[in-house]
């Protein structure tokens, strides 16, 4: 059986978001990725890898850094170049699960802009 894809996000996910500089490891991240890592394929993923960045190689590099340094598992990291990462689940901060609930979606995108 093939691992399935997993792509985390990094900013906001892995660590706290103080983009472009990183914040502090989110508790409890480790244990769960290594609880993952033996079912699937761990791909770190974040806008720090934008084609536009001036600065997106020192982006990457910084946060492979962080990784490594904190012992965090992943497969490998995203670098941007091929879009969207492919990966069966995606766990980013940002996101609203889709499961065919369209009015759901637009009530929640419409009260966090009531917030603003």
């Amino acid at each position: 059986m093939s691992k399935i894809k997993i792509a985390v996000d990094f900013d906001g996910v892995c660590c706290e978001d103080q983009f472009p500089g990183i914040g502090s490891i989110k508790p409890n991240l480790i244990e769960s990725l290594n609880q993952l890592k033996s079912y699937c394929e761990i791909i770190i993923y974040s806008a720090r890898a934008n084609l536009n960045l001036d600065n997106r190689d020192q982006l990457i590099e910084d946060m492979k850094e962080f990784l490594d340094f904190n012992q965090i598992p992943y497969d490998r990291i995203d670098d941007g170049r091929e879009g969207k990462p492919m990966a069966d689940i995606f766990i980013d901060d940002r996101a609203i699960p889709f499961e065919n609930n369209w009015p759901e979606i637009a009530k929640a995108i419409l009260s966090i802009l009531s917030q603003k």
